[in-house]
Protein backbone atom coordinates (compact mmCIF):
# COMPACT_ATOMS: atom_id res chain seq x y z
CA UNK A 1 0.00 0.00 0.00
CA UNK A 2 1.29 3.28 -1.07
CA UNK A 3 1.47 6.45 1.67
CA UNK A 4 -0.90 8.30 -0.25
CA UNK A 5 -3.25 5.82 0.40
CA UNK A 6 -2.15 4.85 3.61
CA UNK A 7 -2.94 8.67 4.60
CA UNK A 8 -6.46 8.57 2.92
CA UNK A 9 -7.65 5.30 5.15
CA UNK A 10 -6.97 7.33 7.83
CA UNK A 11 -8.95 10.38 7.00
CA UNK A 12 -11.63 8.52 6.16
CA UNK A 13 -11.88 7.17 9.18
CA UNK A 14 -11.12 10.63 11.03
CA UNK A 15 -13.93 12.25 9.79
CA UNK A 16 -15.32 13.33 12.39
CA UNK A 17 -12.88 15.63 13.39
CA UNK A 18 -13.64 17.96 10.41
CA UNK A 19 -16.16 17.55 7.34
CA UNK A 20 -14.98 21.37 5.65
CA UNK A 21 -12.19 20.42 3.66
CA UNK A 22 -9.73 17.47 3.01
CA UNK A 23 -6.13 17.53 1.78
CA UNK A 24 -3.01 15.67 1.37
CA UNK A 25 0.54 16.40 0.63
CA UNK A 26 3.34 14.04 -0.69
CA UNK A 27 6.84 14.52 -1.46
CA UNK A 28 8.86 12.48 -3.98
CA UNK A 29 12.72 11.53 -3.01
CA UNK A 30 13.61 14.37 -5.67
CA UNK A 31 11.97 16.94 -3.74
CA UNK A 32 9.40 17.34 -6.14
CA UNK A 33 5.69 18.47 -4.19
CA UNK A 34 2.19 17.37 -5.02
CA UNK A 35 -0.73 18.82 -3.07
CA UNK A 36 -4.48 18.44 -3.56
CA UNK A 37 -7.20 19.81 -1.07
CA UNK A 38 -11.05 20.52 -1.67
CA UNK A 39 -14.15 20.85 -0.33
CA UNK A 40 -16.54 18.54 1.28
CA UNK A 41 -15.51 15.02 2.97
CA UNK A 42 -12.51 12.81 2.22
CA UNK A 43 -14.24 10.68 -0.42
CA UNK A 44 -15.87 14.08 -2.19
CA UNK A 45 -12.23 15.00 -2.55
CA UNK A 46 -10.35 12.09 -2.97
CA UNK A 47 -10.84 9.11 -5.74
CA UNK A 48 -9.65 5.95 -4.59
CA UNK A 49 -8.27 4.65 -7.46
CA UNK A 50 -6.09 8.14 -8.46
CA UNK A 51 -4.78 8.92 -4.93
CA UNK A 52 -1.74 7.11 -5.09
CA UNK A 53 -1.32 8.58 -9.18
CA UNK A 54 -2.08 12.22 -7.79
CA UNK A 55 0.10 11.97 -4.71
CA UNK A 56 3.20 9.75 -5.30
CA UNK A 57 6.39 9.63 -2.62
CA UNK A 58 6.75 7.96 0.53
CA UNK A 59 6.28 11.01 2.90
CA UNK A 60 2.54 11.99 3.01
CA UNK A 61 0.55 14.26 5.41
CA UNK A 62 -3.38 14.92 5.26
CA UNK A 63 -5.62 16.60 7.21
CA UNK A 64 -9.63 17.19 7.58
CA UNK A 65 -10.63 20.57 8.80
CA UNK A 66 -13.09 21.65 11.01
CA UNK A 67 -12.98 25.56 10.73
CA UNK A 68 -12.99 27.74 14.02
CA UNK A 69 -12.59 31.22 12.15
CA UNK A 70 -14.34 32.70 9.09
CA UNK A 71 -13.02 31.35 5.90
CA UNK A 72 -11.87 33.26 2.75
CA UNK A 73 -14.95 33.22 -0.02
CA UNK A 74 -14.69 32.60 -3.88
CA UNK A 75 -11.38 31.81 -5.76
CA UNK A 76 -9.32 32.15 -2.27
CA UNK A 77 -11.22 29.60 -0.32
CA UNK A 78 -8.92 26.29 -1.62
CA UNK A 79 -6.48 28.55 0.55
CA UNK A 80 -8.10 27.85 3.69
CA UNK A 81 -7.59 23.88 3.56
CA UNK A 82 -4.89 21.76 5.18
CA UNK A 83 -2.37 20.69 4.45
CA UNK A 84 -0.77 24.31 3.57
CA UNK A 85 2.59 24.78 1.86
CA UNK A 86 5.66 27.25 2.34
CA UNK A 87 9.02 27.91 0.92
CA UNK A 88 11.77 27.86 3.80
CA UNK A 89 15.04 29.00 2.35
CA UNK A 90 14.09 27.37 -0.99
CA UNK A 91 12.77 24.13 0.37
CA UNK A 92 8.88 23.64 0.44
CA UNK A 93 7.57 22.85 3.60
CA UNK A 94 3.60 21.67 4.84
CA UNK A 95 1.74 22.04 7.86
CA UNK A 96 -1.62 21.00 9.17
CA UNK A 97 -2.48 22.00 12.41
CA UNK A 98 -5.41 20.86 15.01
CA UNK A 99 -6.35 23.77 17.92
CA UNK A 100 -6.41 27.47 17.78
CA UNK A 101 -4.12 30.20 18.69
CA UNK A 102 -5.40 32.61 21.01
CA UNK A 103 -2.76 35.24 19.87
CA UNK A 104 -3.17 34.71 16.27
CA UNK A 105 -4.09 38.54 15.09
CA UNK A 106 -1.17 39.84 16.95
CA UNK A 107 1.27 37.78 15.50
CA UNK A 108 0.30 38.00 12.13
CA UNK A 109 0.55 41.89 12.71
CA UNK A 110 4.37 41.77 13.61
CA UNK A 111 4.62 39.96 9.86
CA UNK A 112 5.97 41.38 7.25
CA UNK A 113 2.99 42.72 5.22
CA UNK A 114 1.60 40.82 3.02
CA UNK A 115 3.26 37.67 4.34
CA UNK A 116 -0.28 36.23 4.97
CA UNK A 117 -3.01 35.38 2.32
CA UNK A 118 -5.89 33.65 4.69
CA UNK A 119 -6.95 34.73 8.29
CA UNK A 120 -5.88 31.30 9.75
CA UNK A 121 -3.82 31.00 13.06
CA UNK A 122 -2.05 27.91 11.29
CA UNK A 123 -0.59 30.20 8.25
CA UNK A 124 1.01 32.47 11.35
CA UNK A 125 3.32 29.25 12.15
CA UNK A 126 3.91 28.87 8.92
CA UNK A 127 4.89 32.10 7.81
CA UNK A 128 7.01 32.68 11.22
CA UNK A 129 8.48 29.33 10.52
CA UNK A 130 9.81 30.36 7.21
CA UNK A 131 11.11 33.46 8.14
CA UNK A 132 13.09 31.86 11.00
CA UNK A 133 17.08 32.72 10.62
CA UNK A 134 18.31 29.23 11.23
CA UNK A 135 19.15 26.51 8.91
CA UNK A 136 18.00 24.08 11.53
CA UNK A 137 14.00 22.89 11.09
CA UNK A 138 13.93 22.10 14.84
CA UNK A 139 15.56 25.40 15.84
CA UNK A 140 13.19 27.28 13.12
CA UNK A 141 10.08 25.10 14.87
CA UNK A 142 11.05 26.44 18.32
CA UNK A 143 11.49 29.93 17.08
CA UNK A 144 8.11 29.80 15.20
CA UNK A 145 6.20 28.95 18.58
CA UNK A 146 8.18 31.18 20.85
CA UNK A 147 5.60 33.72 21.93
CA UNK A 148 2.22 31.95 20.88
CA UNK A 149 -0.51 31.40 23.17
CA UNK A 150 -3.43 28.91 22.53
CA UNK A 151 -2.94 25.30 21.26
CA UNK A 152 -1.47 22.64 18.99
CA UNK A 153 -1.10 19.37 17.99
CA UNK A 154 0.68 19.78 14.58
CA UNK A 155 2.66 17.90 12.10
CA UNK A 156 5.27 19.64 9.59
CA UNK A 157 6.37 17.72 6.92
CA UNK A 158 9.83 18.32 5.24
CA UNK A 159 11.20 16.57 1.95
CA UNK A 160 13.16 14.77 4.26
CA UNK A 161 11.53 14.39 7.69
CA UNK A 162 8.23 14.95 9.62
CA UNK A 163 7.87 16.59 12.92
CA UNK A 164 5.42 16.49 15.33
CA UNK A 165 4.71 18.69 18.08
CA UNK A 166 2.02 19.38 20.90
CA UNK A 167 1.79 22.40 22.75
CA UNK A 168 2.86 22.13 26.38
CA UNK A 169 -0.67 21.89 27.75
CA UNK A 170 -1.41 19.27 25.92
CA UNK A 171 -5.18 20.37 25.47
CA UNK A 172 -5.16 18.29 21.80
CA UNK A 173 -4.26 15.20 21.28
CA UNK A 174 -1.60 13.43 19.42
CA UNK A 175 -0.05 10.16 19.23
CA UNK A 176 2.45 7.85 17.39
CA UNK A 177 1.88 4.66 15.48
CA UNK A 178 3.95 2.17 13.86
CA UNK A 179 2.71 0.38 10.76
CA UNK A 180 3.21 -3.39 10.42
CA UNK A 181 5.90 -2.92 7.52
CA UNK A 182 7.98 -0.63 10.06
CA UNK A 183 6.47 2.85 8.72
CA UNK A 184 5.78 5.54 11.23
CA UNK A 185 2.39 7.09 11.31
CA UNK A 186 0.95 10.44 13.58
CA UNK A 187 -2.37 11.20 14.36
CA UNK A 188 -4.80 13.07 16.42
CA UNK A 189 -6.45 9.91 17.20
CA UNK A 190 -5.41 6.00 17.69
CA UNK A 191 -8.86 5.37 15.99
CA UNK A 192 -6.94 6.23 12.81
CA UNK A 193 -4.37 2.92 13.40
CA UNK A 194 -6.76 0.28 12.84
CA UNK A 195 -7.54 0.65 9.22
CA UNK A 196 -4.31 1.28 8.23
CA UNK A 197 -2.53 -1.83 9.65
CA UNK A 198 -0.90 0.28 12.23
CA UNK A 199 -0.86 -0.16 15.87
CA UNK A 200 -0.54 2.32 18.51
CA UNK A 201 2.61 2.99 19.90
CA UNK A 202 2.16 6.42 22.56
CA UNK A 203 0.89 9.78 22.90
CA UNK A 204 2.99 12.44 21.69
CA UNK A 205 3.83 13.74 24.92
CA UNK A 206 2.69 17.53 25.96
CA UNK A 207 5.59 19.59 25.01
CA UNK A 208 7.18 17.27 22.94
CA UNK A 209 8.90 17.39 19.54
CA UNK A 210 9.19 14.26 17.76
CA UNK A 211 11.36 14.46 14.81
CA UNK A 212 10.71 11.19 12.32
CA UNK A 213 13.47 10.40 9.59
CA UNK A 214 14.42 7.23 7.72
CA UNK A 215 12.26 5.34 9.97
CA UNK A 216 13.82 6.24 12.65
CA UNK A 217 12.38 8.29 15.42
CA UNK A 218 14.16 11.31 18.06
CA UNK A 219 12.38 13.76 20.23
CA UNK A 220 13.53 16.92 21.68
CA UNK A 221 11.07 19.41 23.49
CA UNK A 222 9.72 23.16 23.67
CA UNK A 223 11.70 25.36 25.86
CA UNK A 224 8.00 26.05 27.67
CA UNK A 225 7.76 22.61 29.03
CA UNK A 226 9.16 23.13 32.34
CA UNK A 227 6.59 26.45 33.29
CA UNK A 228 3.01 24.79 32.08
CA UNK A 229 0.99 22.45 33.03
CA UNK A 230 -2.05 20.27 31.85
CA UNK A 231 -4.92 21.23 30.39
CA UNK A 232 -6.64 18.36 28.50
CA UNK A 233 -10.02 19.22 26.34
CA UNK A 234 -12.61 17.40 28.30
CA UNK A 235 -14.77 17.52 25.27
CA UNK A 236 -12.78 15.46 23.36
CA UNK A 237 -14.04 12.59 26.09
CA UNK A 238 -17.09 13.46 26.16
CA UNK A 239 -18.73 13.99 22.80
CA UNK A 240 -15.75 15.42 19.84
CA UNK A 241 -13.37 11.75 19.70
CA UNK A 242 -14.36 8.50 18.34
CA UNK A 243 -15.20 5.93 20.59
CA UNK A 244 -12.62 3.35 19.28
CA UNK A 245 -9.55 5.59 19.92
CA UNK A 246 -7.36 6.09 23.44
CA UNK A 247 -7.01 9.47 24.62
CA UNK A 248 -5.37 11.73 27.43
CA UNK A 249 -4.41 7.68 28.71
CA UNK A 250 -8.33 6.90 28.65
CA UNK A 251 -10.52 4.64 26.46
CA UNK A 252 -12.91 7.16 25.08
CA UNK A 253 -15.47 4.35 25.16
CA UNK A 254 -14.67 3.28 28.64
CA UNK A 255 -14.79 6.85 29.87
CA UNK A 256 -18.57 7.34 28.15
CA UNK A 257 -19.80 4.18 29.75
CA UNK A 258 -18.88 5.58 33.29
CA UNK A 259 -20.18 8.86 32.80
CA UNK A 260 -23.42 7.46 31.78
CA UNK A 261 -23.18 5.36 34.96
CA UNK A 262 -22.57 8.68 37.56
CA UNK A 263 -25.35 10.42 34.93
CA UNK A 264 -27.98 7.95 35.99
CA UNK A 265 -26.55 7.72 39.87
CA UNK A 266 -26.90 11.95 40.05
CA UNK A 267 -29.89 12.39 37.79
CA UNK A 268 -32.29 9.15 37.44
CA UNK A 269 -35.34 9.02 35.61
CA UNK A 270 -37.18 6.44 37.96
CA UNK A 271 -40.71 6.12 35.80
CA UNK A 272 -38.86 5.86 32.55
CA UNK A 273 -39.08 2.38 30.66
CA UNK A 274 -36.39 2.70 28.27
CA UNK A 275 -33.36 4.51 28.15
CA UNK A 276 -32.82 6.07 24.52
CA UNK A 277 -29.85 7.58 23.27
CA UNK A 278 -29.06 10.22 20.58
CA UNK A 279 -26.62 9.17 17.68
CA UNK A 280 -23.91 8.21 17.88
CA UNK A 281 -21.80 9.86 20.60
CA UNK A 282 -24.05 9.50 23.03
CA UNK A 283 -24.22 5.80 22.89
CA UNK A 284 -21.87 4.39 25.34
CA UNK A 285 -22.77 7.22 27.37
CA UNK A 286 -26.59 5.82 26.98
CA UNK A 287 -24.76 2.25 27.72
CA UNK A 288 -23.89 3.14 31.01
CA UNK A 289 -26.99 5.75 31.92
CA UNK A 290 -29.55 1.73 31.50
CA UNK A 291 -26.85 -0.64 33.46
CA UNK A 292 -28.82 -0.69 36.57
CA UNK A 293 -31.89 -0.92 34.83
CA UNK A 294 -34.01 1.53 37.41
CA UNK A 295 -34.50 4.04 34.72
CA UNK A 296 -35.08 1.96 32.15
CA UNK A 297 -33.61 -0.27 29.59
CA UNK A 298 -31.48 0.26 26.55
CA UNK A 299 -33.73 0.74 23.58
CA UNK A 300 -32.13 1.83 20.05
CA UNK A 301 -35.15 3.85 18.92
CA UNK A 302 -33.46 6.63 17.22
CA UNK A 303 -31.36 6.04 14.04
CA UNK A 304 -28.84 8.61 12.65
CA UNK A 305 -28.65 8.79 8.66
CA UNK A 306 -25.19 7.63 8.50
CA UNK A 307 -24.94 8.58 4.34
CA UNK A 308 -25.37 12.83 5.14
CA UNK A 309 -21.50 13.12 5.42
CA UNK A 310 -20.57 14.91 8.52
CA UNK A 311 -21.79 15.89 12.26
CA UNK A 312 -24.05 18.62 12.64
CA UNK A 313 -22.28 20.59 15.45
CA UNK A 314 -19.14 21.32 13.03
CA UNK A 315 -21.00 22.64 10.42
CA UNK A 316 -19.80 26.10 10.04
CA UNK A 317 -23.09 28.50 9.91
CA UNK A 318 -26.82 27.89 11.88
CA UNK A 319 -28.60 27.32 8.44
CA UNK A 320 -26.40 24.33 7.68
CA UNK A 321 -26.75 23.01 11.19
CA UNK A 322 -30.12 23.45 11.16
CA UNK A 323 -30.91 21.52 7.49
CA UNK A 324 -27.93 18.44 8.73
CA UNK A 325 -30.31 18.20 11.77
CA UNK A 326 -33.47 17.70 10.22
CA UNK A 327 -32.79 14.96 8.01
CA UNK A 328 -30.01 13.28 10.25
CA UNK A 329 -32.03 11.88 12.84
CA UNK A 330 -35.23 9.13 12.25
CA UNK A 331 -37.25 7.66 14.93
CA UNK A 332 -38.94 4.08 15.92
CA UNK A 333 -42.60 4.26 16.39
CA UNK A 334 -42.82 0.81 17.09
CA UNK A 335 -40.15 1.08 19.84
CA UNK A 336 -41.39 4.30 21.48
CA UNK A 337 -44.87 4.16 21.11
CA UNK A 338 -46.68 4.24 24.92
CA UNK A 339 -43.56 4.30 26.49
CA UNK A 340 -41.79 6.82 29.11
CA UNK A 341 -38.52 7.39 27.09
CA UNK A 342 -35.51 8.63 28.47
CA UNK A 343 -33.37 10.32 25.98
CA UNK A 344 -29.71 10.41 26.59
CA UNK A 345 -27.46 13.07 24.95
CA UNK A 346 -23.87 13.66 25.34
CA UNK A 347 -24.38 18.06 25.71
CA UNK A 348 -26.44 21.13 24.62
CA UNK A 349 -24.55 23.46 23.26
CA UNK A 350 -26.88 25.70 21.08
CA UNK A 351 -29.86 24.18 21.63
CA UNK A 352 -30.39 22.92 18.04
CA UNK A 353 -30.27 19.11 18.49
CA UNK A 354 -32.82 18.43 21.42
CA UNK A 355 -36.10 20.45 20.28
CA UNK A 356 -35.57 18.27 17.38
CA UNK A 357 -34.91 14.94 19.31
CA UNK A 358 -37.98 15.52 21.30
CA UNK A 359 -40.26 16.45 18.74
CA UNK A 360 -39.88 13.06 16.83
CA UNK A 361 -40.15 11.15 20.14
CA UNK A 362 -43.84 12.88 20.93
CA UNK A 363 -44.89 12.67 17.54
CA UNK A 364 -43.38 8.67 17.52
CA UNK A 365 -46.30 8.28 20.59
CA UNK A 366 -44.00 8.64 23.60
CA UNK A 367 -45.85 9.20 26.99
CA UNK A 368 -43.34 10.87 28.45
CA UNK A 369 -39.94 12.42 27.43
CA UNK A 370 -37.10 12.60 30.03
CA UNK A 371 -33.57 14.49 28.99
CA UNK A 372 -30.62 13.44 30.71
CA UNK A 373 -26.99 15.36 29.63
CA UNK A 374 -24.11 14.16 30.26
CA UNK A 375 -22.13 17.40 30.03
CA UNK A 376 -22.54 20.02 32.79
CA UNK A 377 -24.07 23.15 31.36
CA UNK A 378 -21.99 24.58 28.67
CA UNK A 379 -21.44 28.58 29.81
CA UNK A 380 -18.66 29.68 28.46
CA UNK A 381 -17.08 30.02 24.66
CA UNK A 382 -14.24 27.06 23.93
CA UNK A 383 -10.94 29.44 22.43
CA UNK A 384 -8.96 26.34 21.64
CA UNK A 385 -10.46 24.45 18.88
CA UNK A 386 -14.07 23.94 19.49
CA UNK A 387 -15.67 26.32 17.35
CA UNK A 388 -18.47 28.29 20.14
CA UNK A 389 -16.51 32.26 19.51
CA UNK A 390 -19.34 33.87 21.44
CA UNK A 391 -21.12 33.22 24.69
CA UNK A 392 -24.15 34.58 23.18
CA UNK A 393 -24.78 31.32 20.70
CA UNK A 394 -24.53 29.32 23.89
CA UNK A 395 -28.47 28.56 25.23
CA UNK A 396 -26.83 28.18 28.95
CA UNK A 397 -26.54 31.45 28.74
CA UNK A 398 -29.86 32.57 27.28
CA UNK A 399 -32.32 30.26 28.82
CA UNK A 400 -33.11 28.68 32.66
CA UNK A 401 -32.89 24.86 32.47
CA UNK A 402 -36.51 24.96 33.15
CA UNK A 403 -36.84 27.16 30.55
CA UNK A 404 -35.06 24.97 28.14
CA UNK A 405 -37.25 22.10 29.47
CA UNK A 406 -40.57 24.11 28.40
CA UNK A 407 -39.18 24.85 25.44
CA UNK A 408 -38.34 21.46 23.76
CA UNK A 409 -41.86 20.21 25.89
CA UNK A 410 -39.84 17.28 28.02
CA UNK A 411 -41.37 15.55 31.01
CA UNK A 412 -37.90 16.55 32.76
CA UNK A 413 -34.23 17.95 32.20
CA UNK A 414 -31.29 17.35 33.53
CA UNK A 415 -27.58 17.93 33.50
CA UNK A 416 -24.66 16.12 35.46
CA UNK A 417 -23.41 18.94 37.91
CA UNK A 418 -20.03 20.13 36.68
CA UNK A 419 -18.71 18.52 40.65
CA UNK A 420 -19.49 15.26 39.62
CA UNK A 421 -17.97 15.37 35.96
CA UNK A 422 -14.42 16.57 37.61
CA UNK A 423 -14.55 13.43 40.15
CA UNK A 424 -14.15 10.96 37.31
CA UNK A 425 -10.70 12.55 36.54
CA UNK A 426 -8.97 12.57 39.61
CA UNK A 427 -5.44 13.97 37.84
CA UNK A 428 -6.62 17.51 37.85
CA UNK A 429 -5.23 17.68 34.21
CA UNK A 430 -8.24 18.47 32.06
CA UNK A 431 -9.44 22.02 31.19
CA UNK A 432 -13.25 23.08 31.83
CA UNK A 433 -13.01 26.16 31.28
CA UNK A 434 -16.16 26.26 28.29
CA UNK A 435 -18.30 24.94 31.67
CA UNK A 436 -16.71 26.77 34.36
CA UNK A 437 -14.83 30.03 32.42
CA UNK A 438 -12.23 29.18 34.75
CA UNK A 439 -9.79 29.47 31.36
CA UNK A 440 -5.78 28.30 32.45
CA UNK A 441 -3.63 31.54 33.57
CA UNK A 442 -1.45 29.69 30.62
CA UNK A 443 -4.02 29.65 27.93
CA UNK A 444 -5.69 32.96 28.60
CA UNK A 445 -7.74 34.14 25.61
Amino acid sequence: MLAAQVVYGGLRSMQHRGTGYSGMVSFCSDAQVYRKVGRGVVQEVFDTKTVAIDLPGKNVLGHNRYATVEDNEGDLALDNAHPMVGSWHGITISIAHNGNLTNASLLRGLLPAGSCVTNIDTEVILRRFCLAATNDPIEALKQALDGVRGTYSLCLLLPDMMIAVRDSSGNRPLSIGRRNDGSICVSSETCAYQSVDAQYVRDVAPGEIVIIRDGGVSIDFLSTLSSIGHAYCIFELIYFSAPGSELFGESVARFRIELGRVLEKHCPALTGTIVVPVPDSANFIAQGYAFTGRSGILQTALLRNHYMGGRSFIEPTPELRQERILHKFHSIRALIEGQRVVVVDDSVVRFNTLPHIVSLLRDAGAEEVHCRIAAPLITHSCHYGIYTPTREELVANRMSVEAMRKAVGANSLEFLPLEVLRGLNQQNKFCYACMDGKYPPFLEP
